[in-house]
């Protein structure tokens, strides 16, 4: 598998598991007695985490190397699910959404600098792996609907936990 490719599967898995707990999520959380304004509280905290992470992590990996990051993304990726999994409280789902957005800053901080090393088509290549993560991220919503109805909302998660895992592997070839 080439090093462009590896970069799409990594940015498929975090953009499939996305699209899962953007309608998985909310649910959850109503359904363990969170009160609405604190899920829009704890929604709110994820932009803020992500802007500011992932522009020192794009800094850090300018000098340390991408690797990691993905790594990193893919680590945290199976570790906010797993705080979701366990979670009844605001403060517990704050700390899984502060997780997720420092894993999605540590993806976005690398993938298209990532991309645009390994590709002669740099416009193209782009394009790809935007094009790959939109239908990846429509998937995960479509599928969500399902996955809740046969392995009920908590069961998702370790799903999503699993799926995660797999993009692991992958970063560690990058």
């Amino acid at each position: 598998m080439s090093q462009s490719k590896k970069a799409y599967f990594i940015q498929g898995i975090e953009s499939f598991v996305s699209g899962i707990l953007t309608v998985l999520l909310p649910l959850l959380m109503l359904e363990r007695g969170i009160d609405i304004i604190y899920i829009g509280l704890i929604y709110s905290a994820l932009p803020i985490i992500f802007q500011i992470t992932r522009l020192a992590f794009a800094i850090l990996s300018d000098f340390i190397g991408r690797k990691i990051f993905f790594i990193l993304s893919g680590i945290l990726r199976a570790f906010y699910n797993l705080i979701y999994y366990f979670a009844f409280s605001p403060l517990e789902f704050l700390f899984g959404k502060i997780t997720e957005g420092i894993s999605s800053a540590s993806l976005w901080a690398v993938n298209r600098a990532f991309i645009l090393e390994q590709s002669k088509e740099k416009w193209k290549s782009l394009i790809q792996m935007r094009v790959f993560d939109y239908i990846s991220q429509a998937l995960g919503t479509l599928i969500a609907g399902f996955l809740i109805v046969f392995l009920f909302s908590s069961n998702v998660l370790l799903f999503c936990v699993i799926i995660s895992l797999l993009s692991i592997y992958p970063a560690l070839k990058i």
